[in-house]
């Protein structure tokens, strides 16, 4: 175009500026469409670029060539004094002014990419285009203006030098469509009970959000007067004000991410993975308003805010999320109701998935309520900070299950397929039945700090080890007869208990020492048939088992270790085996072999525990009814019962006691 004007002796020196030759080019595309809006921001980009502002008078010494060209032009397209002034105003623009050019700056920046891409496949112009580049000019318009769900709008790519308000009031109003209560901020101060509809900035569903928007986008820094207007919700202005300087000091503003640079150009070739995560716990809730009213404080030992008082109340009512990403990008997300920590902590986890390989986010956890702020944001630091440590220390870590205990509930956390899952039980006794279920791996236990206090679980799970089979036992007198309560934590760290009558340590363990010497055997063998296995044959021969004696001490469980191994090796005993199989239904059922003697499941169906406890009767040289122990155990025939094709010893463990039960059920009835 530049030469042609040349050679047609176009020699108008102010049309053959490269600026107007361009700015000529559009317009006449434009007008050739009859897009006369886009025109119009591409006069004001162009009026902005040249940086001229046109109602303030030049200098003494004559208007510059610059300044007569931009006056020939705006007279040409027909702009006024006003519109001019307004323009030139851009430094005073607020919110309305600034949210309304965004979104044509917005709309034609996502267009104009568009075009780029169906441009380059219309006319196979792909390999004339740096497909990194698009993908990261992509990433950056995706970033900056596409809106998601929870995300928090960025106003202000550079459109106003400053948002700041003087003042800013947050009301809590009826949402006019559906009724549901919504927050609103205006720029006007606290006079009145409900906004000017011309003075509203901004509605959300949450308080946090709202101030992580004027945060975000530098409407308030440290000279704005924060207000709330009373209403339904419980928000003070202390704890307005609390968690607006909790935004300002923990999170970036959006300037910071509009800024240019080689770090931050980088940080678009990588996905996005949260960099800042705010978390704001009871936001304008009082977890012990229903004492408070009563003019009383409620006095306990118990101090842990997931299990406060003799109620073991849970003190974390609801918390509301802010994160910032690599990219940018703000985002806020609140949690409510009974669940609300266990959820959030859920998703907290996807987030920083250790597959990722990225750097932990810095967290930050702020409470500001009435009662127990300190202690309930201390307490929260401390469980998130554990649990990082659980699953971001090691090379096995995710297969750890780490234990919480909310309000007499308890949680186990544990990764399946690289996504965090919660199992929940009731009380301890479902608690341990979860412990006992099958592992692909060695799993280790994690107790939360406050969970299961000077209980056995808690004295017992630091002794455990990958590949050994560790059995607990705790005596105890009860009625009618004397008790042992047994723990058992497999090669993969699975817990198996339960409580049986014991007469002597000997008679209590020798029997367990001997099925799992059996069953040991029983994997070592059925092991050398997998050849993807490194498993050599003798490695489960050579598995330890350890013995421990749990005794009550000050009110607290001691373990000592009870070398007693040696006691077991010589002593005979009356062998019962069962053999396990599926019956047409697909149910396990067993023939059960006492030295010998044959006892046919499909032969004597419902009388197979009475004709077996009637055999052992007839062995026993007194008519004593104490307790017959399964031997030996074959499951070989059962492998759809088990989690990766190999049995573990807890699966033995378990049929091995319902065996137990029948079979002693049955003598006690004879």
């Amino acid at each position: 175009t530049f030469k042609r004007a040349i050679y047609d002796k176009k020699l108008d020196i102010n049309e053959l500026d490269p600026y107007v030759v361009v700015y000529r080019k559009l317009e006449n595309y434009l007008l050739s469409r009859n897009e006369l809006e886009r025109l119009e921001l591409v006069r004001r980009c162009f009026y902005f670029k040249v940086g001229k502002a046109l109602t303030r008078s030049s200098r003494a010494s004559g208007k510059s060539w610059q300044r007569q060209l931009l006056e020939k032009l705006t007279n040409e397209w027909g702009w006024q004094r006003q519109h001019l002034y307004s323009l030139d105003a851009r430094n005073q623009w607020k919110v309305g002014r600034v949210i309304s050019e965004q979104k044509e700056l917005v709309r034609e920046l996502t267009n104009s990419y568009r075009f780029v891409l169906d441009f380059a496949r219309k006319t196979r112009a792909t390999a004339l285009i740096n497909s990194q580049e698009m993908t990261i000019l992509g990433r950056k318009l995706y970033a900056a203006f596409e809106r998601k769900a929870g995300k928090i709008e960025w106003i202000n790519p550079g459109i106003a030098p400053n948002l700041v308000e003087e003042h800013l009031t947050f009301f809590q109003l009826n949402n006019p469509q559906n009724g549901e209560p919504q927050w609103v901020v205006s720029n006007e101060a606290a006079n009145n009970r409900e906004p000017t509809s011309n003075a509203i900035l901004k509605r959300a569903d949450e308080l946090s959000t709202l101030l992580a928007w004027c945060h975000f986008n530098n409407l308030l820094d440290t000279s704005t007067r924060l207000a709330i207007i009373e209403g339904e919700h419980n928000v003070t202005d202390i704890e307005l004000s609390k968690t607006a300087r909790s935004l300002q000091q923990y999170l970036p503003i959006a300037k910071q991410y509009s800024e240019e640079g080689e770090e931050k150009h980088e940080q678009f070739n990588q996905a996005m993975h949260p960099t800042h995560i705010l978390l704001l716990v009871n936001v304008g809730v009082d977890p012990l308003a229903h004492i408070r009213s009563k003019g009383i404080e409620r006095l306990s030992a118990q101090t842990d805010s997931l299990g406060y008082s003799g109620l073991r109340e849970n003190l974390v009512l609801n918390l509301e999320q802010i994160v910032v990403n690599s990219w940018g990008e703000l985002s806020s997300k609140r949690y409510d109701g009974a669940n609300a920590l266990l959820h959030c902590l859920c998703d907290y986890l996807k987030m920083i998935l250790p597959a990722n390989k990225n750097p932990l986010p810095t967290l930050e956890i702020q409470c500001f309520c009435p009662t127990r702020a300190s202690a309930i944001a201390s307490r929260l630091n401390e469980l998130f900070n554990d649990i990082r440590k659980c699953y971001y220390s090691g090379k096995n870590a995710l297969n750890n299950r780490y234990i919480i205990e909310i309000q007499r509930q308890f949680y186990v956390l544990q990764f399946n397929d690289q996504q965090p899952h919660f199992e929940h039980a009731d009380q301890q006794i479902d608690l341990l039945k979860l412990l006992g279920s099958p592992q692909e791996k060695y799993s280790k236990i994690v107790l939360d700090r406050y969970c299961m206090q000077k209980t056995t679980l808690q004295a017992i799970v630091p002794f455990a080890q990958a590949d050994k089979i560790q059995v607990f036992y705790q005596q105890r007198n009860s009625m009618p007869a004397k008790k042992a309560d047994i723990y058992v934590l497999d090669e993969r760290n699975s817990l198996f208990s339960f409580s049986t009558p014991i007469y002597t340590i000997k008679t209590l363990l020798t029997p367990l020492d001997q099925f799992i010497q059996s069953i040991l055997f029983r994997q070592s063998s059925e092991t050398v048939n997998q050849p993807e296995t490194a498993v050599n044959d003798f490695d489960f021969l050579n598995r330890d088992i350890e013995y421990f004696e749990i005794s009550d001490k000050k009110g607290s469980k001691q373990v000592s270790q009870h070398p007693i191994i040696a006691e077991f090796e010589s002593n005979h005993f009356f062998n019962v085996q069962a053999i396990g199989h599926r019956n047409i239904t697909g149910e396990i059922v067993f023939d059960i072999f006492c030295d010998q003697k044959e006892f046919f499941v499909n032969e004597v169906g419902n009388e197979l525990f009475t004709d077996v406890a009637k055999y052992i009767l007839s062995k026993r040289n007194s008519s004593e009814r104490y307790p017959c122990y399964i031997t030996d155990l074959d499951l070989s025939r059962c492998i759809d019962d088990t989690v990766d094709q190999s049995i573990q010893t807890i699966q033995y463990l378990r049929h091995k006691h319902q065996l137990e039960l029948q079979i002693n059920r049955a003598l006690e009835r004879l």
